[in-house]
């Protein structure tokens, strides 16, 4: 029955890409949680569900089956009977609203979507329930659509009136962590798909102003970091999106994550790589010499991590940098995509090999991920999204310092790069002659560094002389 608990609170999770926070699993239903009232299904649903479909109406009296049964839905949520089944019910009831937002009317579809953004807060809103169910239904109020898109999801419009409801459990820390996380997932729906103009002014101060959130002293800072990543990447769609002056006030708490070295390598790449989404004007171009040289740092340091030999991956001593590093065998997208479950809510035994690994080290796929976070943030995703805009750290760049740096990083980044996948284990660890020149990159991505302290030293003198009054002559 733990098993049972616990893998109900991660399936949930596992819609969202985000750690499955848990409490101790119980042996039976929990009695400090309650369930709806019971409802009774409407047989009649069944009936006129397929001829209501195209015609997308429906008379008084059906009208009336379709709420009662919706109601029956989000009552069924709630039972501890149904926990391994939340999934299916979930996903079960947005189909079935896509499909009626498709009909040749959307007045029943419209009547719905109204229906259930006011019942589901009942649940989410309400400690009482048990917190899968709380997830589940804010996962389906997260999923509601004022204009469903096309059988693959395309121009499906989300319910505005959601984002304010959205934001208010992300950005209050009374919340359950796993609460705030799933109303993550509706705000990314959201900056993707909602109308762009409202999406800026909705949601971009308050993404800004998680991402900038100094943690409590009881907060574990892996879920902060987690949190602060998935703000990054909600910014990264926004940006996607078109210019949004402000992005700017993302800048320095992106940079901060960039440069902590406290955070996952992920969670600091996922911060480059939106830095590389903001235009050019987001930036304060006196701040770019600063961000550039946080970017060589993090190449660097990923450089300087050398996979481990074939032998000791197979017996499964792999150090872990994340799931990036732990899974080196899936492509690095799958590998890195997947936000990692924080240690300290692990199971103990879990948490004890993970605290027992050394250096962490990285598979070949990985290293070129990473990297490749790196050439984004300076140089920009590319034309597709960029669509003439100047994107990326580079354009930011003015003054020759910065200029040389981020030119001298990004010529050395496509020289680890050629290393790495032009390897000659297409499959496996580098060689020790592959693994050499990898250190010798490092090795100069930090002579950089070193070069560069050295002239912002100098020029800081050269100013302080020239800011120091002649002696008095006597």
């Amino acid at each position: 029955m733990k098993r049972l608990w616990a893998l109900s609170i991660v399936a949930a999770s596992a819609a969202l890409g985000c750690p499955a926070w848990s409490a101790e699993a119980p042996e039976a239903a929990p009695k400090k949680y309650r369930e709806a009232p019971e409802f009774p299904f409407p047989a009649e649903w069944k009936k006129i569900k397929a001829s209501l479909l195209n015609e997308g109406t429906a008379d008084e009296a059906g009208k009336k089956v379709f709420a009662d049964y919706y109601t029956f839905a989000v009552c069924e949520l709630t039972r501890w009977k149904n926990r391994e089944k939340f999934d299916v019910i979930r996903t079960s009831v947005i189909k079935e609203l896509n499909s009626y937002g498709r009909a040749k009317e959307t007045t029943l579809h419209d009547q719905l979507v109204i229906k259930l953004s006011s019942d589901l807060p009942k649940i989410f809103n309400n400690a009482e329930y048990y917190p899968t169910a709380r997830v589940n239904c804010l996962l389906l109020y997260g999923a509601l659509n004022t204009k469903e898109g096309d059988i693959t999801g395309k121009g499906a419009e989300p319910l505005a009136a959601a984002r304010a409801v959205l934001v208010g459990i992300v950005n209050d820390p009374k919340q359950p962590d796993y609460l705030r996380a799933t109303a993550l997932s509706g705000i990314m729906r959201h900056a993707e798909n909602g109308p762009a103009a409202e999406v800026r002014r909705d949601l971009t101060p308050s993404v800004v102003k998680l991402l900038a959130s100094q943690p409590d002293k009881k907060a574990n800072k892996d879920v902060y970091n987690f949190f602060r990543r998935r703000a990054a990447e909600i910014l990264r769609a926004i940006a996607t999106r078109g210019y949004d002056a402000g992005l700017a006030q993302a800048v320095e708490p992106l940079a901060v994550l960039a440069a902590d070295e406290n955070a996952r390598l992920e969670e600091r790449c996922e911060a480059i790589r939106t830095l590389g989404y903001l235009d050019k004007r987001n930036f304060d171009e006196k701040g770019a010499g600063d961000i550039a040289r946080t970017f060589t740092t993090f190449a660097a340091e990923v450089a300087r991590q050398t996979p481990a030999p074939a032998a000791e991956e197979a017996e499964g001593d792999v150090a872990n940098a994340g799931d990036a590093a732990a899974d080196g065998a899936k492509p690095a997208s799958a590998a890195v995509a997947a936000a990692p479950v924080p240690a300290a809510i692990q199971p103990s035994e879990e948490k004890e090999k993970q605290e027992a690994k050394s250096q962490p080290v990285l598979s070949p796929d990985n290293q070129v991920y990473f990297l490749k976070c790196v050439d984004v943030g300076l140089n920009g995703p590319g034309p597709e999204i960029s669509k003439g805009r100047a994107l990326g750290l580079t354009t930011a760049a003015t003054d020759d310092a910065s200029k040389k740096l981020t030119a001298s990083v990004s010529t050395k980044l496509k020289e680890m790069g050629t290393i790495l996948v032009r390897r000659k284990d297409k499959s496996g660890p580098l060689n020790d002659d592959e693994i050499n020149k990898m250190q010798a990159a490092a090795e100069e991505l930090e002579a950089l560094l070193d070069k560069g302290a050295a002239v912002a030293a100098g020029s800081t003198a050269d100013q302080a002389r020239a800011n120091t009054p002649p002696p008095r002559v006597p």
